[in-house]
């Protein structure tokens, strides 16, 4: 029996290394953890006549937490030289949350893509004894992450 689960290797983070104009939108190179975060903060609206808390929902917050490889010295990425001058330089980055899964279209037509605008507040470098180095980022969206509609197909004569 074939299961419709995903499986978190089929999920990754890709990062425009164009400009807004003309997007280039490429994998994170060397991601070993991806997370998304949505949530809302709670309005107290009760009032002096009830005894119990009553809440409406605010406005909706976002963080996308990203691990990625430490390179070696002298390697480099675009994906990871964006990310990082996009964190020093305080400018936004865009992102996409790009669901596959493997047999899917090479072409992407399959995918889901989500994309949003944020700005990475937090990068540090992990460096534990016996493992892996890892860049931990999280990026602050600006919005939410919306699915990316992709363009109609033209009409056949």
């Amino acid at each position: 029996m074939a299961t419709e689960a995903m499986v978190g290797n089929d999920i990754i983070m890709t990062v425009n290394v164009g400009t807004e104009a003309a997007p280039d939108y490429q994998p994170v190179a060397y991601q070993t953890e991806y997370s998304h975060e949505s949530s809302r903060e709670g309005i107290d609206v009760s009032h002096k006549g009830s005894d119990h808390a009553m809440t409406l929902p605010g406005r909706e917050e976002g963080t996308i937490s990203l691990s990625l490889r430490v390179l070696k010295p002298g390697t480099t990425n675009q994906t990871h030289q964006k990310l990082r001058q996009s964190y020093q330089d305080r400018l936004p980055v865009y992102v996409q949350e790009v669901s596959t899964y493997p047999g899917a279209a090479a072409d992407g037509s399959d995918d889901e893509v989500y994309e949003a605008e944020g700005y990475i507040l937090s990068m540090s470098k992990e460096a534990p004894d016996n493992d892996a180095a890892t860049w931990e980022m999280e990026v602050t969206l600006n919005e939410p992450l919306t699915l990316r509609v992709p363009p109609a197909a033209p009409a056949a004569p």
